[in-house]
């Protein structure tokens, strides 16, 4: 981890503070959300600078995870004690793809201190038996939340945005469903939290939860959810939002998203090659619609395959996610746009795909792009 640089806002009196009055502030919570953009580098370190600032200020803290799922408490359980390896966990747990460098350090502070880690999240195939089918379609279920609710409130009025920028209009039943799975994993991280404080009453943690910043952007989603289950529970929201430009950011540009806003560098853009001449020259392409409302895990949650197409002909299938190709990480759409515009059709890829809850590699040759 570099240099952190701390340019950060209260919102509550739009002053900009200093990372030390940041974490005397949060250190009087019970529960503190953080809110972060997955593929930032510069969030990831903010990130582990507040949970050893918070360890320094409270000791009793607990690290709460997204990105690891309630089925993996016991196999996490079982690393934090010493008892597995770095790559049974990794085996075993479902790690996202940006884990190495992103979350390993989390964990490793976590373990070195002894800290308690919550495995929070909603497995993965259960999400994805929720965006096809409803939330009714997993009640009762080990490992589901024992309620959840996807009412036409605020957070449902911003999903929908975010759907229609992404999609287009939706309105559809389909849609609908996308908004239940998006409740559940809320649902199961809240319930996941709560439970963990129930079941330790004579202990008085701060509670560290680490989630995609949609999630908990204007105390919605996990956050609301929460309180509905321990309303005298005192949260706090930071953000870690990122622009190009941090030292020109104001505290006006985020007002009523959070308490407190860490304004986090972009990540360097990467170095292009020279652009060739290329407008009638056919693209390379993998013959696959992806889910864009799949919510936030790293890779492409396949949605449909293009009959007789690339993807096809290799044997994926909708509900795969593709995780790379030929080693380059596809951590989101764009990642994946990327990959393919440095392709040639024709060319002999390997694809990483996750299959249910199992990582599998796949040859296939490259298509030409259907896309204008």
């Amino acid at each position: 981890m570099g240099a952190i640089v701390a340019i950060i806002f209260s919102l509550a009196t739009g002053a900009r503070i200093e990372q030390a009055d940041l974490i005397r502030e949060l250190a009087t919570h019970d529960v503190v959300f953080v809110g972060e953009e997955h593929d930032n580098r510069a969030g990831h370190d903010a990130e582990l600078a507040l949970l050893k600032g918070l360890h320094d200020a409270r000791k009793d803290v607990v690290l709460s995870l997204e990105m690891i799922e309630r089925d993996c408490q016991g196999t996490l359980n079982d690393w934090l004690a010493g008892r597995i390896a770095d790559t049974q966990l990794a085996a075993n747990a479902r790690l996202w793809p940006n884990h190495p460098t992103d979350y390993a350090p989390l964990l490793a502070y976590a373990r070195e201190h002894k800290l308690d880690v919550i495995a929070s999240n909603v497995p993965r195939p259960m999400a994805k038996v929720v965006s096809d089918a409803g939330a009714t379609a997993v009640a009762g279920l080990l490992y589901a939340p024992r309620r959840t609710s996807a009412d036409a409130d605020r957070y449902r009025e911003r999903f929908y945005e975010q759907m229609k920028e992404h999609m287009g209009a939706m309105g559809s039943e389909r849609t609908a469903r996308f908004y239940e799975a998006q409740c559940v994993k809320d649902d199961a991280m809240a319930e996941s939290i709560a439970d963990w404080l129930a079941a330790h009453p004579a202990r008085k943690p701060l509670v560290l939860h680490v989630a995609g910043r949609f999630h908990v952007e204007e105390g919605l989603g996990t956050v609301s959810r929460l309180i509905a289950r321990r309303p005298l529970v005192r949260t706090a929201v930071v953000l870690l939002p990122s622009v190009e430009q941090p030292e020109a950011a104001k505290a006006t540009d985020f007002t009523g998203q959070a308490h407190f806003v860490w304004v986090c560098a972009k990540n360097p853009a990467k170095a292009e090659a020279e652009p060739e001449a290329q407008e009638d020259k056919p693209r390379a392409g993998l013959g696959i619609m992806p889910d864009y409302a799949a919510g936030e895990e790293p890779g492409v949650l396949i949605g449909s395959v293009t009959p007789e197409g690339a993807a096809e002909k290799a044997g994926l299938r909708a509900g795969d996610r593709l995780l790379a190709i030929d080693g380059k990480r596809i951590e989101n759409i764009q990642a994946y746009m990327a990959v393919l515009g440095a392709s040639k059709p024709g060319q002999k890829v390997s694809l990483l795909i996750e299959r249910e809850i199992v990582e599998l590699t796949i040859p296939a040759t490259l298509g030409v792009s259907q896309r204008r």
